[in-house]
This record gives C-alpha cells, structure tokens and sequence, in this order.
C-alpha cells in the first residue's frame, strides 16, 4: 500500500523544480491519496510562493491510529482492536487479540506504543503524551537522567502547554499567553 509520507519544508519546496507533482514524492494514487489533484495545486501553490504556510501532512496510519484512539474512548474496543491490527499486521507483526488487550487502558497503551513506533522522528510523540495526559508520566524520567537539574513537568504542569508565538497573540488581542509565559 503506498503512503503518501512527504515532509514539506519551506526551503525544500522553493528550490524544487518549477513543475511539482504528487507522484514525484512517492504517492501511488491507490485510495490513500485519492485527491491528488488538490495536492498538486497546494504543492504548487507552495512552490509559487502564493501560500505562507506549513501544510501538515497526515499519513494514512496516522488517520487510523486515531480513530482506534478515538473507538477506545469511547469503549468501542473491537472497533479499536481492528483498526490498531490494521497499521500493526501491515508491519509483518502478529495481530493483537481481545485476550492480549482485555481492557481500555492496555488497549491505549498498545495504540500510544503502536503511534511511538510507526512515527518515529516526525515529532507526534509529544502530542500523543498530552493528549493522553501521560507527559509527566513518560518525560520526566528521561528529564531526571538526561538534565537532573531541569525542573520536571510534574514540577508545574502548566509547561505542558507551550507558549504563543507573539505574532500570534499580536495578530489576535482576544488570545492570552499561556502560564506561566506571560
């Protein structure tokens, strides 16, 4: 199955060539990025410098991994169960059971240990934590070893959050900066 996987930097598509197409990174048109069209006008747009922005790219486990994310919330364990074995057994992994996760909670843990695995290095690992409300549990040990004088974040889980960019909070006076950043 192709996954239309593309990491797109700014300095990157500015110096791509004039004609930019979404087969060109890799995706194969097979269901998963059935819109190529519209990728290719904001690829393009990009490229043209018509667009400022960052455009997050979702990967197709990332989609399902969440909405077994989402089932498991909402005690919808099978649902949960085929979609994490869906991005799990496409690995060549053995498929997980409703015996080797028989609850909620260990269910949440193998679909967070599944998302840390399947997006090493593309920076969603934090996001899940706070999400989950798991960042003082999972980052401070790393924090004690790696800083032992860095202040944790059970210290005040208000760093959780980060701080608004000023641009941002001066493009929209109704916004306030984040504790304790202000």
């Amino acid at each position: 199955m192709g996954l239309f996987f593309l990491l797109l930097i700014r300095t990157f598509l500015f110096s791509a060539p004039p004609s930019l197409n979404v087969h060109d990174f890799g995706a194969k048109g097979d269901g998963v990025t059935d819109d190529t069209q519209a990728i290719n006008q904001a690829l393009q747009a990009a490229h043209d410098q018509q667009a400022n922005v960052y455009f997050p790219i979702y990967r197709f486990a990332d989609m399902i991994l969440l909405r077994a994310e989402a089932a498991n919330s909402l005690s919808d364990r099978a649902t949960a169960l085929t979609l994490l074995n869906q991005v799990h057994t496409r690995a060549g992994l053995t498929a997980y059971t409703a015996t080797t996760l028989p609850d909620s909670t260990t269910m949440s843990n193998a679909i967070l240990t599944e998302r840390q695995y399947e997006f090493f290095a593309e920076g969603r690992r934090y996001f899940d934590l706070v999400r989950n409300g798991l960042v003082s549990t999972v980052m401070d040990p790393i924090i004690k070893v790696h800083k032992p004088d860095a202040q944790p974040f059970s210290a005040d889980p208000r760093t959780i959050l980060w701080p608004l960019s000023i641009t941002v909070l001066n493009a929209n006076p109704k916004l306030t900066q984040n504790q304790p950043y202000n």
